[in-house]
């Protein structure tokens, strides 16, 4: 009796659960916009998923800083030039989410989604780039996806509700300071400066020239983090010369010279 007691309690909490069939049907998401971010959402079997449904179901959470704070996210302040929020939970250790809110408007007009597709496929690119030719051992990506929020709460008439966040795997990256230090050091060679011209330059990397964008992680790769500037030329090569050694600068200036 006790174990059919169990198997109905679990048939009606997984009856609750948000499913794709159910996302599909979400009236704030149309079948275009559905059709588009489908492949990339995050999947429903990955372990952080009933966590963030938890979380964002409990009330509206984008609304603002405030209820960021409230929910448990960690420092949720926006980007100078953005306006993005990245930002992390305690409940959800190694993944950082990347996020906009209700009361801000769209960056450069566009619904977030089309940023978050950005930065996806712009990450795809690049891995498969590196994978090609075998150089996971000095560069890595994070894995990103696309988290939909749940239907309900949503946010007042009065705001532009955001219907999605980007999920991004934790590169474990050093800080500021550290990371400027690391570019300077002998952790980049020669060899390393000619890889990355090459995926640079082959992928249109346009912005992936600052150690900002491009940080070591502690294991001693070099991570595109920022990857929604891909096919874009001319690269912007002279951003990097300043963090090299005075050596590594006469190699860089050559390398990138036109």
């Amino acid at each position: 009796m006790k174990g059919i007691k169990y198997f109905l309690a679990f048939i009606l909490l997984a009856s609750l659960l948000p499913t794709k069939e159910a996302e599909a049907s979400n009236r704030h998401i149309s079948e275009k916009v559905w059709n588009e971010v489908t492949p990339y959402l995050l999947p429903d079997d990955h372990p952080i998923k009933p966590v963030l449904d938890r979380i964002f179901s409990e009330e509206r959470v984008l609304l603002s800083i405030k209820s960021m704070k409230k929910a448990g996210f960690h420092n949720p302040k926006p980007r100078k030039w953005t306006h993005t929020i990245v930002t992390t939970h305690p409940e959800v250790p190694g993944y950082v989410f990347k996020v906009f809110l209700d009361s801000q408007r769209y960056f450069k007009g566009k619904p977030e989604y089309i940023h978050w597709l950005e930065r996806i496929q712009g990450a795809l690119t690049i891995d498969a780039e590196i994978k090609k030719r075998g150089w996971d051992d000095i560069f890595k990506v994070p894995k990103k996806w696309i988290y939909l929020l749940p239907e309900e709460p949503s946010a007042p008439k009065e705001f532009i509700r955001k219907n999605f966040i980007l999920v991004v795997e934790d590169m474990s990256i050093f800080d500021t300071k550290e990371n400027v230090e690391k570019w300077k050091s002998d952790w980049i060679t020669e060899e390393k400066l000619g890889m990355l011209h090459i995926l640079l330059e082959e992928l249109g990397l346009h912005d992936c020239t600052k150690p900002d964008n491009i940080p070591f992680s502690i294991d001693g790769k070099i991570s595109f983090i920022d990857t929604q500037t891909f096919n874009q030329w001319p690269v912007l090569y002279k951003k990097l010369t300043p963090y090299l050694s005075p050596e590594m600068q006469t190699h860089w200036k050559n390398l990138t010279k036109k």
